[in-house]
């Protein structure tokens, strides 16, 4: 079950970010880092404080 709630995350991060909610999508990436700690989300996060 958690996999799901991270997959759908993740997913919501993607589509706001697509629609330029940069905002939300740092949301959404911190909480999938927070409870995967995955390297490519971190670098991802990293990429909107540039």
């Amino acid at each position: 079950m958690m996999r799901i709630r991270v997959a759908l995350l993740y997913k919501a991060a993607e589509e706001a970010e697509n629609a330029g909610d940069k905002d939300q999508a740092l949301d959404c990436y911190r909480m999938v880092y927070d409870l995967t700690a995955d390297e490519d989300v971190g670098k991802r996060i990293s990429g909107f404080s540039s």
